[in-house]
Parts: C-alpha cells; sequence; structure tokens
C-alpha cells in the first residue's frame, strides 16, 4: 500500500524533472536539428548518472552505464560539429591553410581544391557513420536500459 510519503516524494521528484529539463525545453527550437540531440544527451546523462548510484537495482547497471556513456561520447561529437575540421588535417599536412589562402586563389589551386574536396566528403561521411553508429547502438541496447 502506497503511503502519502510515496505521493509527497513523486510531488518532489517531478519539480525536480520541471527544474532539470526547463533549460533543455526553454532553449528548444523547432527549425534546429541539434535540440533534438540536446534532449537525448541530457537524457543519457542523467541515465547514466542512475545506473552509477546506489540506487539501481539491477545486475548489469553499470555495463549499462558503460553503454550510456558510449552514447554520450557520440552525442557529443555530433553536437560539436567538428568534423570538417578533423577531416582537414590532411589538407594541412599538405601545405594548405585557410587563413593564408584566399578563397579565390584556392580555386586557381586544382590540386588544393580538390584536396578540400576530398576532405569536405570525408567530413561528411565521419558524420554518416556516428548517426549510423549511435543509432544502431540504441538499437542494441536502449532497451536494456531500464530498472
Amino acid at each position: 500500500m502506497k503511503t502519502i510519503w510515496y505521493y509527497i516524494r513523486q510531488i518532489f521528484q517531478s519539480l525536480n524533472n520541471l527544474i532539470v529539463w526547463f533549460p533543455i525545453i526553454w532553449n528548444d527550437r523547432q527549425w534546429d536539428d541539434d535540440y533534438i540531440l540536446f534532449i537525448l544527451r541530457k537524457k543519457f546523462i542523467m541515465m547514466e548518472s542512475f545506473y552509477r548510484s546506489p540506487k539501481a537495482h539491477h545486475l548489469y547497471a553499470l555495463k549499462d552505464a558503460e553503454n550510456i556513456h558510449v552514447a554520450i561520447s557520440v552525442l557529443d561529437r555530433m553536437i560539436s560539429h567538428n568534423y570538417l575540421d578533423e577531416s582537414l588535417q590532411e589538407f594541412y599536412e599538405a601545405g594548405y591553410t585557410l587563413k593564408d589562402i584566399p578563397l579565390e586563389k584556392l580555386g586557381q589551386d586544382e590540386e588544393a581544391i580538390n584536396l578540400f574536396r576530398k576532405c569536405g566528403k570525408r567530413a561528411d561521411q565521419m558524420e554518416e557513420e556516428d548517426f549510423d553508429f549511435l543509432f544502431e547502438h540504441l538499437r542494441e541496447h536502449i532497451r536494456d536500459w531500464w530498472d
């Protein structure tokens, strides 16, 4: 039988949820897909914290926390949008810099423009791989994340 204290705890937990989620929801914009990632990230951070706490009761709580942490790490990469910066390493190693070469000159150097395009395609591929990995990871593990 549920006591009055159970219902009082539920009210406080719900109020806490409102406080914790308020900044995320407040900043949400319908036109920006990044907010979906922010919402997932926030939820996963809260879940990871729960599964690492003594409140988690199931046998594989720490394993689930690690799997959730993997999802958070991928989301962090996706939110940062640093794919082009990472993929431009080959461009920089070839002696090109975006600061030193005006875009007009870059367009005249066929080798540079081809290398820049190659790096751009690699950035797109890296982002696509992260999306694929994240949602495959969720498909494989998310049904385990309950207590």
